[in-house]
């Protein structure tokens, strides 16, 4: 388990279920997360390798959720660009992909 760098007081307000069921996600599913910039060094390839991998693989309920921000034709908008083909690739469970608003 790698500490989280988010500040849960900011964004932790909801109880675990009633969060789940406004984001339409199954009370008993697996969840994976990365929240982060989009970036090589991040090792985000990494964790779609490991799930695609997992013994869950297979689950319909096995989620990955990769949340950040990133604009095309920018660094971090190519990372994710790859990091989504990666999934493809792999058919790695249900992915979803989270972003924050682009650079003004």
């Amino acid at each position: 388990m790698i500490p989280c760098g988010t500040d849960l007081q900011k964004f932790g307000g909801l109880p675990r279920l009633e969060a789940r069921e406004k984001l339409g996600i199954a009370p008993d599913a697996k969840m994976v997360f990365y929240v982060g910039r989009f970036d090589q060094r991040k090792g985000i390839e990494t964790l779609v390798k490991a799930v695609s991998q997992s013994t869950f693989r297979g689950e319909e309920k096995l989620k990955l959720v990769i949340g950040g921000g990133s604009c095309p034709g920018y660094i971090d908008g190519m990372e994710r660009d790859r990091i989504t083909t990666i999934v493809a690739e792999r058919r790695t469970g249900r992915y979803n992909h989270l972003s924050r608003s682009p650079r003004s």
